[in-house]
């Protein structure tokens, strides 16, 4: 009877949803007029989940942020969340929540709600009624576009359009699409879907090793949809269906079920697709491949990259020990970086087989013991001549250049053994996802600190070896050979930056903007509300009550029986499956082959180095 009861819903759910249209809609929020209240919004609700604002005034948002960083900023950001709130400076997360900015509602916002004397923050009353009125007006005059997304069967029915269209036959089995609507089947803001773009461009030109930037066609008109040819990024079609079968958790395909005409038309061109392009998992979502694909395990397999540093050298054409043997490395040796509190030093190789550059770092855990102080121990590594005073490093980053201009990255032992993540001991990043614990993943965590770029250190080793009354002349000399002068080893960094920089630019990423992909993933990694819950899986919030009342939902989602909240994506995916082969009609969702892949708290402190363990099959019943 439940069943029926949820199928029935469902149903009728799918059949008003097929008639939705795509467009694109400004929606503008009246202001309050005098005392009068602001319309009621409950937090969670559609509009506030799901939209952020568009450019306001500029002048009167840096007023604004202003406010909210000298009076709230201090105990509510990214490094002090106090109460569980720490996005007081991103305003899309505060109106995603529903709760802390209701766009042109300042009255009903939480962080005018609360501000003092009405409220009680901040704690010391310290803000005055012209802060107040700026922060209200500010969010009164908010406005938001929403992008209205494609249902299932016009997602199936453009792609089938443009396969038969715009794809020649020898073309289908490499041909993939990527859609944006999937993950949000109520919309987003123009805003969103923008970074979203940027984000997917960088990711798959970061796993390409084509010698040009490859730009996708997007096929319909609000760009939700994306065509992607793998041989253009030279990524063996093959290689990538199976990664998507062990690791995708939201495969569906769809089954004709009754006497629905639609329904029977998108099974219908479901099974077209499915057989044309060679898989059923010919279209995938955007959000889940930017935050995934770029995470340690994915992003090897579809950069190809070797267990081993010793054969990633050689996959490059890069000699390492030859040409620090012959002087031909460029050296810069500083006592701390921006991610390790010890000693490190960073080299500079040319391929010799692509000239393309190959960077790498020497990072140490303790620089009081002997070969771990640079200093000291200037050359080697030991087997590259001079071993006495060769260090003894303990392992590195590798950034090597891809022919297209971007940037590939690999983390390693001193042995050379691949690792996924770096140990927080030696290396860490403290502004990184909640999720990596301060850790350095491969991949996304090298993406982000380097979204700007090579970043340059100043080399201390050349002066101190040349006042050290430690080194025989022989040993200054190779010092100064591979330590050259500070402003050498720039030059040779700023030249490839802007390999870089020119590549990004045409994804149209600019120079200093915050890194897409970073963005992405934390967006694809939010708390989701009840209302992002009912969007991603495409129901009625009657359906969405009917699953609640029944198990594993009922106690596994309780949190979200109220609009306010949340749980987290590892916490839907889960039960994602379970979902949609209960309610969706004419839908099936597979099991992926090993699992989903999240940076999960359980398999990041399980293995401090490693993470094919971050992956977690779906709860079936």
């Amino acid at each position: 009877m439940r069943a029926f009861a949820i199928t029935f819903f469902i149903s009728m759910t799918f059949m008003i949803a097929a008639c939705s249209p795509t467009t694109t809609k400004p929606i503008v929020r009246p202001k309050p007029q005098g005392s009068e209240p602001a319309a009621e919004t409950k937090p969670g609700s559609q509009r506030s989940s799901n939209q952020q604002a568009a450019e306001p005034d500029s002048e009167l948002q840096l007023q604004a942020l202003a406010i909210l960083e000298a009076k709230c900023a201090s105990c509510h950001s990214l490094n002090n969340a106090q109460g569980g709130f720490g996005t007081v400076l991103n305003v899309d997360e505060m109106i995603k929540t529903g709760l802390y900015i209701i766009p042109g509602q300042a009255n009903d916002s939480e962080i005018v709600k609360r501000l003092a004397p009405a409220g009680n923050m901040p704690p010391n009353g310290d803000i005055s009624e012209s802060e107040t009125q700026t922060l209200s007006t500010w969010i009164n005059e908010m406005q938001v576009k929403e992008v209205v997304p494609l249902t299932d069967r016009q997602q199936v029915q453009m792609i089938r359009q443009d396969v038969e269209s715009n794809v020649n036959i020898a073309d289908r089995i490499s041909t993939r699409y990527f859609s944006l609507q999937i993950s949000n089947n109520s919309g987003f803001s123009e805003q969103t879907r923008d970074f979203m773009i940027k984000a997917f461009l960088k990711t798959l030109n970061s796993l390409s090793r084509a010698s040009t930037i490859y730009k996708p066609q997007a096929i319909d008109e609000s760009g939700l949809l994306y065509r992607v040819n793998l041989r253009n990024l030279l990524v063996d079609a093959a290689l990538f269906d199976q990664i998507i079968a062990d690791f995708y958790p939201f495969s569906r395909n769809f089954e004709n079920f009754g006497n629905d005409p639609q329904a029977a038309a998108l099974a219908a061109d479901d099974d077209f697709l499915s057989t044309s392009l060679g898989t059923t998992n010919y279209v995938l979502r955007m959000d889940w491949f930017n935050a995934t694909a770029t995470l340690p395990v994915i992003y090897s397999q579809l950069l190809g990259l070797p267990e081993t540093q010793q054969e990633l050298e050689a996959q490059l054409g890069v000699n390492r020990l030859t040409d620090i043997q012959n002087n031909q490395v460029m050296r810069a040796g500083f006592r701390n970086s921006g991610v390790s509190s010890q000693n490190r030093m960073i080299e500079r190789i040319v391929s010799s087989t692509t000239n393309l550059p190959f960077w790498i770092s020497y990072d140490f855990a303790d620089n009081n013991e002997d070969q771990q102080n640079l200093f000291n121990f200037p050359l080697g590594p030991v087997g590259a001549g001079f071993d006495n005073i060769a260090f003894n490093q303990d392992g590195g980053e590798i950034i090597f250049q891809l022919p297209n201009g971007m940037f590939g990255y690999y983390l390693s032992l001193a042995n050379g053994g691949a690792i996924h993540k770096g140990p927080t001991n030696i290396v860490k990043q403290d502004n990184g996802p909640t999720q990596f614990f301060q850790q350095i993943l491969n991949g996304l965590s090298c993406m982000s600190c380097h979204g700007q770029g090579l970043l340059f250190k100043k080399d201390e080793i050349r002066e101190f070896a040349t006042i050290s009354q430690d080194f025989s002349q022989l040993e200054k000399d190779k010092i100064f050979n591979l330590y050259p002068n500070a402003d050498d080893i720039k030059t040779m960094m700023d030249q490839d930056n802007q390999a870089y920089f020119a590549a990004l630019s045409q994804m149209g990423i600019e120079r200093g903007e915050q890194d897409p992909v970073d963005l992405s993933y934390r967006y694809y990694n939010r708390n989701l509300y009840r209302e992002d819950v009912r969007a991603e899986l495409g129901i009625s919030t009657a359906v969405l009550d009917v699953l609640l009342s029944q198990e594993p939902f009922k106690s596994r989602w309780v949190s979200i029986y109220t609009n306010s909240g949340s749980i987290t994506r590892q916490e839907f995916n889960q039960l994602f499956t379970l979902a949609i082969n209960q309610i969706a009609t004419g839908a099936l969702s597979t099991v992926p082959v090993l699992g989903d892949h999240l940076a999960t708290p359980a398999c990041m402190t399980s293995d401090l180095a490693r993470m094919e363990g971050c992956t977690e099959l779906p709860v079936l019943q």
